[in-house]
């Protein structure tokens, strides 16, 4: 019931509901809570240990701005992704789904950053890299032709965050 700013599939605009009713589709598709499933398939695979994903009181956990992680086991997910879904030569996640997950599936019209685009959760930019965006500046940057992971955990009002942001600008 959130009201449209404009016609469905003509604007993109982020939300945290649209990441709310993923995590309710995975969890409807796979009959467990997405940590569970994440856990399993994702996080243990990939050495992660910290992951903390709450559950709203319905039971169904949040799907956006609620996966708390580590800077160590953020840094893992984007080596993850930069080694194309491989960890320690296993392979965690398809590289068919690294590659439509951060390639851009929307553009953005309106930004005043290096990001122009949007894939499966992930930020991309057209300059060659994609990077997860968190609440209060959290980040993790993939820049693959520098073979490149770079984690931030910092308010957004941080002075060295914002100066970090300028240099990726």
């Amino acid at each position: 019931d959130l009201p449209m700013v404009a016609a469905p599939g003509t604007v993109f605009c982020y939300n945290n509901a649209a990441s709310h009713l993923l995590a309710g589709v995975v969890e409807a598709s796979t009959g467990m809570p997405i940590r569970e499933y994440a856990e399993s398939r994702l996080f243990a695979p990939s050495g992660i240990t910290s992951a903390s994903w709450p559950q709203g009181n319905s039971g169904q956990s949040w799907g956006g701005g609620s996966l708390f992680v580590t800077p160590l086991d953020l840094a893992r997910l984007g080596v993850l992704f930069l080694q194309k879904g491989a960890w320690r030569g296993q392979r965690v996640v398809s590289e068919g789904w690294v590659t439509a997950a951060t390639t851009s599936a929307s553009e953005l019209t309106v930004t005043k950053s290096p990001l122009d685009g949007y894939g499966y959760q992930w930020w991309t930019s057209s300059r060659g890299f994609f990077s997860t965006r968190g609440h209060g500046g959290q980040l993790a940057v993939v820049v693959p032709k520098l073979d490149l992971v770079m984690v931030v955990t910092a308010a957004a009002s941080d002075p060295q965050t914002l100066e970090i942001a300028k240099i990726l600008t």
